[in-house]
């Protein structure tokens, strides 16, 4: 799905359980996505963000057990509460270099194989990681 150019905004629980979503194109002008905005997706594999919000809020994503690729915008300096939880076919993330918080569990329970932490993160809370992410670079 591929969204209009001029959505600036995306609500709280937007899209939350649209279990036929497969893939979404988020568009520049977005500043804002919600909590929970697209939760238990269960069929989404991939999310082309080009969005320029600063934050992915709490549950952003959580459990879109089919999420294979994701791209987080240059722009996000804060990765919310569990905003990956639970995506378990979600094998490599990379951070851009402008993310500074990792909070609590953001991509626990997912299958991650790589992963770029940029030297700009300060803050990287509990459980943000599984001990099974094998491969960490900076």
């Amino acid at each position: 799905m591929t969204l209009s150019p001029s959505l600036i905004y995306i609500g709280d629980h937007a899209f939350q359980e649209w279990i036929s979503l497969i893939e979404i194109t988020l568009p520049s002008k977005i500043e804002y996505i919600g909590g929970y905005a697209f939760e238990k997706c269960q069929s989404l594999e991939k999310v082309e963000n080009n969005s320029s919000i600063k934050e992915i809020k709490n549950n952003t994503f959580a459990n879109c057990k089919s999420l294979k690729q994701v791209t987080i915008p240059s722009s996000v300096r804060i990765i919310g509460v569990c905003s990956f939880y639970g995506c378990s076919s979600l094998k490599e993330i990379t951070i851009p270099s402008k993310v500074n918080e990792i909070w609590e569990s953001a991509f626990q329970y997912c299958s991650l194989e790589r992963v770029c932490i940029p030297k700009s993160v300060k803050s990287i809370e509990k459980n943000s990681f599984d001990a099974n992410c094998s491969k960490f670079h900076s």
